[in-house]
């Protein structure tokens, strides 16, 4: 789910392309949703966050681990709480390129500690199994809902003020990329409720109260879910047609162990959407397809965010390892002891939100402007495709593999079923996972 690695080399490359190496130790940490196996980082299609850590001071050898009360941040305190729920309290010599090879032994929190943490843009999203006060540090949803509050709090007191005088709730249309006037409702809410997009591979057993209750804490608007529709929550879960004509066939299905009694819920129809999109731009007829839209891939990603107003952007990013379950994300319990929320699962995932001031937008790559995107075309393979040049992206562009406005089922339309034997067999003759 995580690993880290430390960085120690800069290339600095003058006028005459001579490169001058200078040593800065730093801590690398990759945040991503791949199980490592080959198989796994080649064929599905996979997220993750990678953000560089410096050390404290500019002398590395002077940096000490710092107590949590001592300067330091919630990411800090959240990495370092999560890592301690694994109880690995082995100490390891941390060696570098130019650094002071004689340091004493540290466990992985203590060498943690020693690097800066506060400059990020990013907010962790952490699972741990136990149970959990609400009054306690958040963990689950109750901890991406917090991230959701602060960050709105903080940045949008003057829109709040200004929508106060407003009695109108425009929801947003399912069709892509528009608003649709003729399904816009009139309700006693002050605030735009827009739809909360989760893709994931796998899904728990789930209940109406649950999923409103998840809805609910991640809307921005914090408007009251009365009704379960697309309007409210929108589940990106690739139908057994996408597994079948996936690049794997039924086999990569295997990583998305959806049950029959659990995706076959009634009141999950209506909110499912495609992984690969409209059919027709499955098999990208007529037009290029961009470099990082993957139909024909497995999803193994787990991605969450909510569109905005404009259904042109995102009003927050979530990556993580999070599935969409009550094990992962948390259930709320009334207890001998109180309310708690309850986690099965160690999950561990980022939130981040636009930069620039609460009007800004996350936006994703595919449908960005062409002036914020650099490609370059494949010069071997598929002549349909292109290259995307990372390093091209803005701070506000998500490198999202799949549409931004989802495409709802189609009536012939089945989520896959991990324990299902299909009638049609995919490229390679089979029809499960078994063959």
């Amino acid at each position: 789910m995580f690993i880290m690695g430390l960085q120690d080399t800069n290339h600095n490359h003058d006028d005459n392309d001579d490169t001058n190496v200078q040593q800065t130790r730093k801590l690398r940490l990759i945040i991503h949703t791949s199980n490592l196996q080959r198989n796994d980082l080649e064929q599905k299609a996979q997220g993750a966050y990678i953000e560089e850590f410096p050390f404290q001071s500019s002398d590395p050898d002077s940096a000490k681990p710092r107590k949590s009360t001592n300067r330091t941040c919630d990411f800090e305190n959240d990495l370092v709480s999560y890592i301690e729920t694994y109880k690995y309290n082995k100490t390891h010599q941390w060696w570098w390129n130019g650094g002071d090879h004689g340091e004493q032994q540290r466990k992985l929190v203590d060498e943690i500690r020693r690097y800066d943490f506060s400059k990020t843009r990013a907010v962790l999203i952490l699972s741990t199994p136990g149970w959990y006060s609400y009054s306690d540090r958040p963990r689950g949803y109750l901890k991406l809902s917090k991230a959701i509050r602060d960050h709105y709090s903080s940045n949008n007191n003057s829109d709040a003020s200004t929508n106060s005088s407003s009695t109108t709730t425009t929801r947003a249309s399912r069709q892509e990329g528009h608003n649709n006037n003729n399904n816009s409702t009139t309700t006693t809410t002050t605030t735009t409720t827009t739809p909360i997009v989760c893709q994931f591979s796998s899904i728990g057993s789930l209940n109406q109260k649950w999923l409103q209750d998840f809805a609910e804490s991640l809307d921005t608007a914090q408007n009251k879910c009365r009704n379960l529709t697309d309007d409210v929550l929108r589940l990106v879960y690739p139908t057994s047609e996408e597994i079948r004509s996936s690049v794997e066939g039924y086999v990569g299905g295997a990583s998305v162990p959806g049950t029959a009694k659990n995706v076959e819920k009634s009141i999950l129809k209506p909110l499912f959407c495609r992984w690969a999109g409209a059919k027709t731009d499955h098999h990208h007829r007529g037009r290029r397809r961009h470099p990082l839209h993957k139909p024909s891939n497995v999803p193994h990603i787990k991605t969450y965010y909510q569109l905005t107003e404009d259904s042109q952007g995102m009003k927050w990013f979530c990556l993580t390892s999070h599935n969409l379950s009550k094990a992962a994300w948390g259930e709320k319990q009334n207890t001998k002891f109180g309310a708690k929320l309850m986690m099965r699962h160690w999950e561990l995932g980022v939130v981040i939100f636009p930069v620039g001031g609460p009007k800004q937008k996350l936006v994703s790559v595919a449908t960005a402007a062409a002036t914020t995107m650099t490609t370059v075309t494949k010069t071997t393979g598929n002549a349909d495709e292109e290259h995307c040049n990372e390093d091209s992206l803005s701070a506000n562009e998500i490198p999202l593999p799949f549409q931004i406005h989802p495409t709802a089922y189609g009536i012939s339309d089945l989520p896959w079923a991990v324990d299902r034997v299909y009638k049609e067999p995919d490229k390679y003759g089979r029809r499960s996972i078994q063959g």
